[in-house]
């Protein structure tokens, strides 16, 4: 992509990004982290190294409350762990932190390194490997986890192990195999960059026509497909996860969006990348929540039919009418999806 400047780019990410909900309904200033799976870890992963392609100015590692980051700078993690009182131990702390990077095959840009001031002044420069690192005079972004007097010597122990997990964070983001080659060539800061991330919440439906739908492989997954396929016959009946959570009814209650609002957002958000946009991030859902069994009902009135379900245990993680409507056409027209479809193939 960088080769052939192409720089816009539309990511279909998740909702997932945002973890178990702090508030409702989620917006777009709602805190991302704490995935609760492997979708929503690769996701979040994703959204960290594109913002940072498009970010200006110094790149940060911000600590939240939990100890989350935000950013990702691997020389960063050297200023976590050098927090020392004396010279000498600054000097052993910068080598402790690069062999810890060395041990998960890790380097410290050493030309981008910040040493941290303490409060003694001293002259004698910091090295790293032999080379000096860069002194500043102040990180305020460290306030956070770091008093005026520069803590304790068990509190720069503790920092020195919040940067060893740091690091193994990063590998373990770093060989994802989910994040391509060209993603990660984005780690190098570069504004010219126009980039949405579109975070989807749950979509469901067909096209109004009937010639284009979801064709699941197998059982499917999600509840939607499966409902459509217990009301053709092909399935006995439904699933439902939980009939005792806080809601209007007891079952789980999802954010729904139909999927051709989906594919309209892609569009809008071309034209908005045409403005030279940066990072921009937009939820995609409709703001307000159906349960499980008020999804299942919505499809018994689009299809007639009735749809026989079953109450079972919890799984952990865990305009309706009209979506219904055109999923129940599509499944109509392809009871057995593509490869049977009742519409000509010309």
């Amino acid at each position: 992509m960088i080769a052939h400047n192409v720089k816009n780019f539309v990511l279909s990410s998740s909702a997932t990004v945002y973890g178990e909900p702090q508030f409702l309904p989620l917006t777009e200033k709602h805190p991302i982290g704490n995935c609760q799976n492997s979708y929503g870890n690769t996701k979040l992963c994703c959204e960290l190294i594109l913002k940072t392609s498009t970010s200006e100015g110094k790149r940060r590692i911000q600590w939240t409350a939990q100890n989350q980051l935000d950013d990702l700078d691997i020389a960063d993690f050297a200023d976590l762990a050098l927090l020392s009182h004396t010279h000498e131990q600054m000097q052993i702390r910068t080598g402790s932190v690069a062999a810890v990077s060395a041990s998960v095959g890790l380097s410290i840009h050493k030309g981008k390194t910040k040493v941290l001031k303490f409060k003694v002044e001293n002259s004698n420069p910091f090295t790293l490997d032999g080379e000096t690192l860069e002194d500043v005079e102040s990180s305020t972004y460290l306030r956070s986890i770091i008093d005026e007097q520069g803590g304790s010597d068990a509190d720069v122990k503790a920092r020195i192990g919040k940067a060893r997990t740091a690091f193994l964070q990063l590998k373990n983001i770093w060989n994802s195999k989910q994040v391509s080659t060209n993603m990660k060539d984005l780690y190098t800061s570069d504004p010219t960059w126009n980039i949405i991330s579109l975070r989807y919440f749950n979509p469901v439906g067909a096209h109004a026509s009937g010639l284009i739908g979801e064709d699941p492989r197998g059982i499917p997954n999600n509840l939607m497909p499966y409902v459509t396929q217990v009301a053709s016959g092909l399935l006995p009946y439904v699933n439902v996860y939980g009939n005792d959570y806080p809601t209007v009814d007891g079952t789980g209650v999802r954010d729904y969006i139909h999927v051709v609002d989906l594919a309209e957002a892609h569009t809008k958000s071309l034209d908005k990348i045409k403005q030279n946009c940066g990072f921009k991030v937009y939820n995609l859902g409709t703001g307000q929540g159906c349960s499980v069994l008020q999804m299942i009902q919505a499809m018994e009135t689009a299809s007639g039919k009735t749809i026989p379900y079953t109450i079972c245990s919890r799984r952990p993680g865990d305009c309706a009418t009209k979506m219904c409507e055109d999923l129940w056409n599509w499944q109509v027209k392809n009871p057995q999806g593509y490869l049977t479809s009742t519409h000509s193939n010309n």
